[in-house]
């Protein structure tokens, strides 16, 4: 737990490295939501353990055990709950006033979060730090990372930022929403007049949006936020993938944090633990259709930072289509070339031969998906995958993140 600012505000962690390779990179993770603890991450994603499953596949609740592929040793992780609020971490305040859910405030209590961090671990200040995330926590990524970027130009930080990654991305939703209905039609799940309808009601909603005050309407910016959410992402059926049935169980993840084995590895004592904060959640009305395209457009223009785009080619909720559109009006230097950009096959080592019969296979590889890249821009689509790439295909987001490291992109294998 740290404490980030005098209104008494701990934003809580998860450091997991390997003893064997201290000198790997840093990897901040941040799970989205909004209100999602990073725990989610941890146990479901890509942390060093995951749920226990029984002999049928069914978890079982409150046991964890190791997981076969992780991105800790190539990487040493720290899993943040983000914002306070969320996971462990909380405020003294009684009431919400000192949670910050508007991107001002979220940014500056991460800022000093890992102004902190690198206070009690210097040594951690001879390595490269990647800071990441998926789906709404897109958002904490960029705009920390351009937080950190000011800073340094300014002369006013030596955190050692190498790059970001960013999965599912939500992060210009006045571009993404209006196009969420494009991949259902796609698929066939919609009609073409269930598709114009979407497109219909979420442009009037951006248009009554764009006419409040943030700091004013917080009632009407979550009256918004839900009614969106109603239009876009209501679908139940659709609503992970269609990769596989397999969900994150987030009441899985609330038992194994509230057990007494983490409690103790953890050192949070009796503080509570709230897996998903829908409080703290229905403060973002102002923040939901809020943008960081021009954020990110500074960061590519700066030519300092590996910047990896990622997202599952089944991902319904933050589709191929809309990450596209919002990239596409991303104004940065090397827009132009991007738009004239290519895509190519990713191909790699065979993972699992009896499931490769969906895949192009030729000397024992199969497809992992499409990229291209752009300066510093890495752009992938994971195949067969949904919302949460490094649950849905772990041997492959492992693969994708070490390539994204030491090469910058993805290769071929």
């Amino acid at each position: 737990m740290k404490r980030v600012d005098a209104e008494q505000k701990q934003l809580s962690s998860y450091l997991v490295f390997l003893q064997i390779n201290k000198s790997a990179p840093l990897a901040i993770w941040m799970n989205g939501g909004p209100g999602v603890s990073a725990l989610v991450g941890l146990f479901e994603e890509n942390g060093p353990l995951q749920l226990k499953k029984d002999a049928q596949g069914r978890i079982v609740r409150g046991e964890f055990e190791p997981r076969p592929t992780t991105w800790v040793g190539a990487l040493s992780m720290l899993y943040i709950d983000s914002p306070v609020g969320v996971g462990f971490s909380y405020s003294e305040r009684e009431d919400t006033r000192g949670l910050h859910a508007l991107q001002t405030g979220y940014t500056q209590d991460l800022y000093r979060f890992v102004e902190q961090f690198f206070i009690l671990f210097p040594e951690c200040l001879h390595t490269y730090l990647y800071i990441g995330g998926q789906s709404y926590a897109s958002k904490y990524v960029i705009a920390l990372a351009h937080r950190i970027h000011l800073a340094t130009q300014h002369g006013h930080s030596n955190f050692p930022l190498a790059g970001i990654y960013i999965g599912g991305p939500f992060f210009a939703p006045e571009i993404m929403l209006p196009s969420y209905g494009e991949y259902l039609y796609a698929m066939g799940a919609i009609s073409r007049a269930e598709r114009d309808e979407d497109r219909r009601l979420t442009q009037m909603l951006l248009e009554s949006y764009a006419g409040f005050s943030h700091k004013e309407n917080l009632q009407k910016g979550t009256y918004i936020m839900y009614k969106v959410g109603n239009t876009c992402f209501s679908r139940d059926k659709f609503n992970h993938n269609y990769a596989t049935q397999e969900f994150l169980d987030l009441y899985a993840v609330n038992d194994i944090a509230l057990s007494e084995r983490i409690r103790h590895a953890t050192h949070v004592g009796s503080q509570p633990y709230t897996v998903v904060n829908v409080t703290l959640q229905s403060l973002f009305g102002c923040d939901f259709l809020s943008s960081v395209r021009t954020k990110l457009g500074a960061l590519l223009d700066s030519n300092r930072y590996k910047i990896l785009i990622y997202n599952g080619d089944f991902d319904v909720i933050t589709s191929s289509r809309m990450i596209e559109e919002a990239l596409l009006q991303t104004h940065w230097d090397e827009q132009s070339e991007y738009m004239r950009s290519f895509r190519r096959i990713w191909f790699g080592s065979s993972i699992d031969k009896s499931k490769n019969s969906e895949s192009f296979s030729a000397n024992h590889q199969q497809v992992y998906g499409f990229y291209s890249q752009t300066r510093r821009l890495c752009r992938v689509i994971v195949h067969r995958s949904g919302h949460n790439v490094p649950h849905d295909q772990p041997e492959i987001a492992r693969t994708m993140m070490d390539q994204f490291i030491e090469f910058g992109c993805v290769k071929d294998l």
